[in-house]
């Protein structure tokens, strides 16, 4: 395996960069809004685990709540939630996002072994059994895709090969020299195992049928006026 596609449980700093809502995965774009993926079904209301409560050993914690949906979709698979702490000391710790590839110059892409970014994602795996799971890959390319298959509307995707399955959706791809954020995991099941008796390196990650797909931030950025107010500091 050329290519460096690896999965391995988070250590606690990489914890700290995710949310989990039993479902899905959510990245901290401000300390009172997270982000995840459109087709993620979890309600306003909704209690969740923080990484920095998992990463503090309080892997069963309600410290986090869904407070309103400020904005979805609008042709891509993104939406943003205004959330509610009950703890400020894992609100203080939790990692929040601050640095954005709004434009798609802004990272390296390339369909050959190891030449484009090297990215990294955080999420919750359904194979990971509650754990915070951390993988590795490379970008790839971006290309349309369909985002919603009952109304068939397609959307642009960044498709890298960092390993991820059912419940990494939305979490955070980022890349690793910079940690800037790219993208949001949202489609892919591979690797489909996560068993020591199966390692990895078992299955080639050249083969563009294991590649994954994310929406890219920069998509975000353009649709969402939601977004851009809360990156420059404001409320939406």
């Amino acid at each position: 395996d050329q290519d460096g596609v690896r999965r391995r449980d988070a250590n606690t700093e990489e914890m700290r960069y995710a949310l989990s809502f039993g479902g899905c995965t959510y990245s901290l774009i401000a300390q009172n809004y997270a982000i995840t993926a459109a087709h993620c079904s979890e309600e306003p209301g909704t209690v969740g685990t923080s990484g920095a409560a998992m990463a503090a050993g309080q892997k069963e914690a309600k410290d986090v709540e869904l407070d309103s949906l400020i904005e979805s979709g609008m042709g891509s698979d993104f939406k943003i939630y205004k959330i509610k702490w009950t703890s400020k000391k894992y609100m203080k710790a939790q990692h929040i996002w601050t640095k954005f590839a709004l434009k798609k110059s802004a990272v390296k892409l390339s369909v050959k072994p190891a030449k484009g970014d090297a990215v990294s994602t955080v999420g919750f795996p359904y194979d990971g059994e509650g754990k915070a799971i951390f993988s590795t890959g490379f970008l790839k390319k971006v290309g349309n895709y369909i985002v919603d298959p009952y109304s068939e509307i397609e959307g642009s995707g960044l498709f890298f090969n960092a390993g991820i399955t059912g419940g990494n959706s939305g979490g955070p791809l980022f890349r690793a020299s910079d940690e800037m954020l790219v993208g949001l995991t949202v489609s892919g099941d591979t690797p489909s195992h996560y068993s020591p008796s199966r390692p990895e390196s078992s299955w080639s990650a050249d083969e563009n049928d294991v590649w994954n797909i994310a929406t890219p931030i920069w998509s975000v950025y353009e649709k969402s006026q939601a977004f851009r107010k809360i990156l420059q500091g404001g409320q939406p």
